[in-house]
């Protein structure tokens, strides 16, 4: 198994390509890269998280850096908590929605975000080189746990919405957090935003209750407790705690490209104008709801930091990506599910329809994605051939290639980390974007 290190995290299984070595060779690197200054430590609820933790905090400890170690938290609160404080990085030990026997750490820089591509390729060279300079005796670093300052992420939440009106509704909220870290948190906000909370997999053991990727084929204990409970919604987060998907008072648990979408066109109708930031990947649902509003949508390479950097660089005031992904600079920079939850509510507390209601009006696309095996593969000479095929259409060759029709799209765009294309069509209608899929292939392969 091989270790997958990317702008993403260094990511992989414990005790196979993620070992002890990797391990220390990574955070020294990266203790070498930041500015001075304390780095924040947080962690998912994996099993194999404390001992990680203890690793890298020794690691820091002796490159002479300060850690102050905030516990089990999601992974936006640790960005969070680097902005606000003005430390010099941060790491988060979660392997997000992969398996439990997955470990990563997840690297944050000076300014609460992910690294850039730059700033991982830096990291990169000092990790091949390994030439790290370890701390004297009266030069180590200290360490300290705190687990108060995670609940200012909270409070900045509650005052970005309309803390009292969403109280006031009483609303019964169905949570399931997949025994992952979001749990505790997700669950104190909900209450402090007047909700009945039903607790469906938030204690976090780190034992997943299901498989961790929250999509709607994972997600029928959310379905089952919201029926049941009669809750007016449901909402789903990944182990980490950055992703969110959203199931309707009827229990349909929707897909999570809702998510961004639904965020989106709550934001723009309640707050004002803005452009939009997603990438390539992500459905023509969260260009609808922007282009409803007269606002243009700016669309990046798949990857969350690309999204981060676009917003701050334009201006934009909300983006994200379609895997329930929403992310507003004001607050946060980076996805963050407990944001997205409290933006929910916050719609349906201002008397706008059931979420269930307002999907059901936006068109119905199917998004597709298929892997295709391969290890050659020519990305210019595909381009060519499709674009013959093709010739009245829009091209983006920012990521791949990604091609625009009237109310479709196709992605095609080699993966990092194996031998293999990915590949994504979406068009109104399953048999529509099937039909499409296969076009691609037939022309691409």
């Amino acid at each position: 198994m091989s270790l997958k290190a990317s702008i993403s995290g260094i990511r992989g299984v414990v005790g196979d390509s993620l070992t002890p070595q990797v391990i220390v060779d990574y955070a020294s690197a990266f203790a070498s890269l930041l500015p001075e200054g304390d780095i924040i430590i947080g962690r998912d609820s994996r099993p194999t998280g404390p001992f990680i933790t203890s690793l890298v905090v020794a690691i820091l400890n002796s490159m002479g850096r300060n850690v102050v170690d905030v516990g089990i938290v999601p992974t936006p609160t640790v960005l969070f908590l680097v902005g606000k404080m003005k430390c010099a990085g941060g790491i988060v030990i979660t392997a997000s929605h992969n398996p439990i026997q997955w470990n990563a750490l997840k690297l944050v820089n000076s300014k609460g975000r992910f690294l850039s591509p730059l700033e991982f390729d830096q990291l990169t060279r000092l990790y091949e080189k390994k030439q790290f300079t370890y701390s004297h005796y009266n030069t180590i670093g200290s360490s300290e746990t705190n687990y108060v300052l995670p609940s200012s992420h909270i409070d900045t939440i509650l005052r970005f919405v309309d803390k009292e009106l969403i109280s006031s509704r009483k609303f019964k909220v169905a949570l399931d957090t997949v025994n992952g870290a979001g749990g505790p948190m997700a669950v104190d906000l909900l209450k402090q935003l007047g909700c009945e909370v039903i607790e469906l997999n938030t204690e976090p053991t780190g034992i997943f209750a299901h498989p961790p990727e929250p999509t709607p084929e994972n997600l029928q204990c959310l379905s089952d407790g919201v029926s049941a409970s009669k809750a007016h919604i449901g909402f789903a987060l990944d182990p980490d705690g950055d992703r969110l998907v959203i199931c309707g008072s009827d229990g349909v648990v929707l897909s999570e490209e809702y998510t961004l979408a639904l965020s989106i066109n709550h934001y723009l109708n309640s707050r004002g104008p803005s452009d939009v930031v997603i990438n390539l990947s992500t459905s023509r649902l969260s260009i609808d709801a922007a282009e409803k509003y007269g606002c243009t949508v700016i669309k990046v390479p798949t990857g969350e930091i690309h999204v981060t950097e676009a917003l701050f660089k334009t201006g934009s005031k909300i983006g994200g990506e379609g895997n329930g992904g929403v992310i507003i600079p004001e607050v946060n920079s980076c996805r963050d599910a407990l944001l997205g939850m409290a933006l929910i509510l916050e719609s349906l507390s201002k008397g706008e329809d059931k979420v269930e209601v307002v999907a059901s009006g936006m068109k119905k696309y199917t998004l597709i994605k298929e892997k295709v095996e391969t290890s050659v593969f020519d990305m210019e000479s595909t381009l060519e051939k499709l674009k013959k095929k093709y010739s009245d259409c829009t091209y983006n060759t920012e990521d791949g290639l990604r091609i625009d029709f009237n109310d479709k799209w196709v992605l095609i765009r080699k993966s990092n980390t194996e031998p293999i294309v990915r590949v994504f069509a979406e068009a109104v209608g399953f048999e529509a974007a099937g039909k499409l899929l296969s076009e691609i292939k037939e022309a691409a392969f």
